[in-house]
């Protein structure tokens, strides 16, 4: 576990996906990339994007239920 200074824990995205039960880390990248009011990174380990647990964790309280009705929505 990583804790920046502010003692937020920090997560990567496949920590983030582990956690929000999606797929793969690839569909944290994707809601990045599609600009769904996913949170910015706030740094990096390395290559690794990281983000602050508590932003993605509000995010998903607020946005994850209606986007997993439509942006994640299994392909018949």
């Amino acid at each position: 576990m990583i804790i920046d200074l502010e003692g937020d824990e920090m997560v990567d995205a496949p920590e983030i996906a582990d956690r929000l039960g999606l797929k793969s880390s690839r569909q944290v990248l994707d809601l990045r990339c599609h600009r769904l009011g996913f949170p910015e990174p706030v740094g990096r380990q390395g290559r690794k994007l990281m983000w602050s647990w508590t932003q993605v964790e509000n995010w998903a309280a607020m946005s994850l239920e209606s986007l997993t009705s439509t942006y994640f929505a299994p392909v018949p």
